[in-house]
């Protein structure tokens, strides 16, 4: 499966495999109605449009060969610094309780949220 660039600069995969994603009418109404979107019939083919760069720039990073690409958690190479584990003394229920505004058999008492 190959991808190219076309030559309108504005897709990147030409022939068969652009028109089995290209996002239907009805797909754009559906999730702009998700989204909480008011769009008129006018700007259903700017969002097309959007969408399918968008699902066509993700088809094209699927092709990219990743097998010696060693995974990562942050493109930086900082450390976490750990601390040594120690126990310490815990709280006793009485000590958490005493500066609450209100308490109810040994819990925090909150007003009520709806």
């Amino acid at each position: 499966m190959k991808y190219l660039l076309s030559s309108d600069k504005k897709s990147y995969i030409k022939g068969p495999l652009r028109e089995a994603h290209l996002a239907k009418n009805q797909q754009i109404k559906e999730v702009a109605d998700l989204a909480c979107l008011q769009i008129d019939e006018s700007e259903i083919e700017t969002f097309q449009n959007q969408f399918d760069e968008a699902i066509q720039f993700f088809d094209r990073l699927s092709s990219l060969d990743t097998a010696d690409i060693k995974p990562m958690v942050t493109p930086h190479d900082m450390k976490t610094p750990l601390r040594e584990d120690r126990v310490v003394r815990d709280l006793t229920v009485d000590e958490l309780l005493e500066n609450a505004p209100d308490v109810k058999d040994s819990l925090f008492r909150v007003p009520p949220v709806v």
